[in-house]
């Protein structure tokens, strides 16, 4: 029997295909084993936001044709846009498979596997998933592609335009996925809020969720990173109004500059980002706000940089995400000139994580005694032995309670900090919780 080893880099949405992969090899009859095992075959899902995740994907092929000399290695996902002659050209890889070709990639690797029924639509978009290898929650991929274009962004011209997959089949997903035992589901894509904008007639990203909320069962709905000019007055009612869905909204800000904005191509200022924030909070009580920002674009002046910082303070996320800016090929950014010397980059990434570590913790210390739902993963925390998972708000959390938990969406009450998270106990006594 064959086996075959599956390394992820990048977004959720590489993740989702990924498993897609996973369970199309496996249908063939091959076996999973560990990346870090000798395998007959591997396959790498790559991305290529940064120069960093360039790097780290070329380390993967060597890493795996080093383990196992004789193994085939096939690559794919972003990276592979404009890479795929140096990449044949690596040790032990065999195939350099295009995002759009995902779907083939059996079929490109093996001869002799048996034929597939056909998806419900072709391409990338027919991808389709039963589980999700590992995790107690499941990601299902709604739409691929951007037509956004941000300036300092490849994504676009390695996934296309914008493309919605058709709500029927995201309906049956879902509920094949709740009924496989998955209590949270997220919804992602490489634009998620122009979900149905392409579709005939146009829809909107809130039509799909009001079909998702009506599915029976014991689950709860997260959105993954939405653009702040998605996010309208109807979504925001949605949430607050629902039980279903999580209070977290992760909204990427990237600056808080506006003539920095502009030439990112992002279509607002730093004060409407802080205004819609404010409507997000006051609207859904308690929510968790979360955020992107980009450090040292090209051209940006510490006047500029102290904006970004200034709006970071006033919009206090519960967690932020900071990245310095890496210069990608076919951008328009990549032709504004040099962005400020590493240094001040790291001096400037310093000062936004400090203020980013500091507003999660007034976050996080907002909770005391609060109630709130915990996902419990499968993994007890090696350090403390606790239960841990995270609360449909998106802090970490840890509790004290048996194995049967796991997987099981728990009521608890926040007591206290912990490490990275929160600590909790449960609401109902362990009896009780077990047989809900």
């Amino acid at each position: 029997m064959k086996s075959c080893a599956f390394y992820t880099l990048g977004c959720k949405v590489n993740q989702y295909e990924t498993q897609a992969i996973r369970e199309i090899f496996m249908d063939a009859g091959y076996t999973e084993v560990p990346f870090s095992s000798r395998a007959d075959l591997y396959i790498i899902n790559t991305c290529t936001v940064t120069k960093k995740t360039d790097k780290e994907s070329r380390r993967l092929i060597r890493a795996a044709h080093r383990r196992a000399p004789r193994a085939r290695i096939a690559v794919t996902g972003c990276y592979v846009l404009d890479n795929e002659e140096s990449l044949l050209r690596m040790p032990g890889v065999v195939a350099a498979v295009n995002n759009r070709d995902k779907d083939r990639i059996i079929d490109i690797l093996d001869k002799d596997a048996p034929p597939r029924p056909p998806g419900e639509e072709g391409g990338i978009l027919g991808l389709r998933i039963n589980g999700f290898s590992g995790r107690t929650k499941a990601f299902v991929k709604v739409q691929d592609g951007c037509n956004n274009f941000c300036s300092y962004c490849k994504i676009p011209f390695a996934r296309g335009r914008s493309r919605s997959r058709d709500a029927d089949s995201v309906i049956n997903e879902i509920e094949r996925l709740t009924g496989n035992g998955f209590r949270e589901i997220v919804l992602t894509g490489i634009c998620l809020g122009s979900w149905g904008r392409d579709l005939a007639p146009d829809v909107k990203i809130e039509s799909l969720l009001s079909r998702i909320v009506a599915i029976r069962g014991d689950f709860r709905i997260r959105l993954s990173s939405i653009e702040p000019w998605y996010i309208t007055s109807e979504l925001i009612d949605m949430i607050a109004s629902s039980e279903r869905i999580c209070d977290h909204l992760h909204i990427p800000l990237q600056s808080g500059d506006d003539r920095v904005l502009s030439l990112m191509n992002r279509p607002y200022a730093g004060q409407e980002f802080t205004e819609l924030v404010g409507r997000v909070k006051d609207r859904i009580r308690g929510v968790s706000v979360t955020t992107d920002i980009i450090a040292g674009f090209p051209g940006e002046t510490e006047e500029e940089f102290l904006n970004t910082e200034r709006v970071l303070k006033e919009i206090s996320p519960a967690k932020a995400h900071i990245f310095p800016y890496s210069k990608r090929e076919y951008t328009r950014a990549s032709k504004m000139g040099e962005p400020p010397p590493p240094g001040v980059i790291k001096e400037r990434m310093n000062r936004l994580l400090e203020t980013a570590r500091r507003a999660a913790l007034d976050y996080r210390r907002s909770l005391f005694s609060s109630e709130n739902k915990m996902l419990v993963e499968g993994i007890r925390d090696p350090a403390t032995g606790l239960l841990q998972g995270y609360l449909d708000r998106y802090v970490k959390a840890y509790v004290d309670g048996p194995d049967l938990l796991i997987s099981r969406m728990v009521p608890v009450k926040i007591k206290g900090l912990s490490g990275d998270g929160v600590l909790a106990e449960t609401v109902y006594g362990f009896n009780r919780l077990i047989l809900t």
